[in-house]
């Protein structure tokens, strides 16, 4: 009987592959990121003399990407504003930053921010990249939620 498992697609191919069952799923899906790929052999090293390439014949991007629309995270001006945005917003926002792609950051899996049951797993990337008043004003918030006022206190007074 099928399953539904939530990974990402190169997990559930060799996980397939080696279990020697099918892949499932939409034709949407497929259909967006499919792409023609060209196998062939590589000579190595005398230790591994072969290896397997796997070369993508074009260099587009899924056309999903086209839909991201989002702004860079130094024109989010507020804690306010950060706020607003929610959990998708916060992923878009992520996706379309420059040092995310530089640094090949990769998103928090679904079943993560999920079980973390807030967008702690996405703030953990995203606030780094904010400007510092908004990074302040979002570590007020924070330690008020905490109940440290102390703390609330000294980040107000521009103290770290």
């Amino acid at each position: 009987a099928p399953l539904i498992v939530e990974c990402f697609a190169d997990e559930a191919v060799g996980l397939a592959l080696a279990a020697n069952v099918d892949v499932l799923t939409e034709r949407s899906l497929l259909e967006v990121f499919s792409r023609t790929a060209r196998f062939g052999l590589e000579r190595r090293t005398s230790v591994a003399p072969l290896k397997m390439r796997l070369q993508v014949v074009d260099n587009l991007e899924p056309r999903i990407a086209e839909a991201v629309e989002a702004d860079a995270p130094e024109t989010i001006k507020s804690a306010d504003e950060y706020d607003a945005l929610g959990t998708q917003g916060k992923l878009r926002v992520l996706v379309e930053a420059e040092e995310f792609k530089r640094r090949k950051l990769r998103l928090p899996r679904p079943r993560v921010i999920n079980a973390a049951g807030n967008d702690a797993p996405v703030d953990e990337l995203l606030i780094p990249l904010l400007d510092e008043a908004v990074r302040r004003d979002l570590a007020v918030e924070a330690a008020l939620k905490r109940g440290d006022i102390a703390g609330a206190a000294a980040l107000m007074a521009g103290k770290s």
